[in-house]
């Protein structure tokens, strides 16, 4: 049987995949050199494709920016949604820690045994949200 829709999902996963390493990849490398240059690599590409789109042909970025709402959905709405997603992702790692803080506070919880999956659980724990806050600073 030809399952074309599943090979045609499975070739765009894959070549997605491989951009984004590629993509990630460049920006480690320059954020070796310069962070503040790899703060502002998505707006300089960003930039650089919407000042050719507009050499080429500027019709096309005068509709798309007057007479749609794509401007207002990559000014607001874009940047609202990826905000509560973080903050969604980020609560559960919050509210722990708010917890946490109000245990030490009230001297329960102040002596606690470190068992070696209670140090994996808070290893992979810090691990996200440093890509949490990797990914916030990317916003």
């Amino acid at each position: 049987k030809n399952r074309y829709a599943e090979r045609i999902v499975g070739w765009y996963r894959e070549k997605k995949r491989r951009a984004l390493r590629r993509y990630q990849n460049f920006v480690g490398r320059i954020a070796k050199t310069s962070s503040f240059l790899a703060f502002l690599l998505p707006h300089v590409l960003y930039a650089v494709l919407v000042v050719g789109l507009k050499r080429i042909d500027p019709g096309v970025v005068t509709y798309l920016a007057t007479k749609t709402y794509l401007y207002s959905f990559i000014s607001f709405w874009h940047p609202l949604y990826l905000t509560f997603s973080v903050l969604r992702r980020l609560s559960p790692h919050l509210k722990e820690y708010k917890d946490g803080k109000a245990s030490d506070e009230n001297g329960k919880g102040a002596v606690k045994t470190m068992t070696p999956s209670i140090l994996k659980k808070k290893r992979q724990q810090e691990a996200e949200i440093e890509g949490l806050r990797v990914e916030v600073v990317d916003l």
